[in-house]
């Protein structure tokens, strides 16, 4: 049938599941790359789209106890990572409604058609290798 997503971009850059390319956020979103998950480095988002959430869970993390949500690709299904609910930690109530996405399961793609395939920064700057996609985004 193709590709299908009920949100889409009509952006420069977008970040998108790495499965499926379904758009996920805007470069405009993105808040922060200083942040750890499941999988290793993760990125913080004010908005994220195609999503679906789990239910409500507690969990411990480095910087305190959360109420969050699992998400997952809307598309197909994907792990990409989590919303923050509420924080026990009054110094991380900021994070209450944003969402982390995972690295390892996030690309950046162009409105060109070419997507980078990892969104790693390394230490002389951010990776700047693009694949040709055929794939309409």
């Amino acid at each position: 049938m193709g590709f299908v997503c009920s949100h889409y971009f009509d952006e420069p850059c977008i970040y998108c599941c790495i499965s499926c390319k379904s758009h996920l956020s805007r470069n405009d979103d993105l808040k922060s790359k200083s942040f750890k998950g499941k999988f290793g480095d993760a990125f913080l988002f004010d908005q994220v789209v195609n999503v679906k959430k789990a239910e409500p869970v507690m969990k411990n993390m480095i910087t305190g106890q959360y109420l969050v949500q699992d998400i997952t690709c809307a598309q197909c299904g994907s792990d990409v990572g989590w919303t923050y609910v509420k924080s026990l930690e009054e110094a991380e109530k900021y994070k209450e409604g944003m969402y982390i996405l995972e690295v390892e399961k996030i690309c950046l793609s162009k409105r060109d058609g070419y997507v980078r395939d990892s969104v790693k920064e390394t230490s002389r700057g951010v990776q700047s290798v693009w694949t040709f996609s055929r794939e309409r985004l």
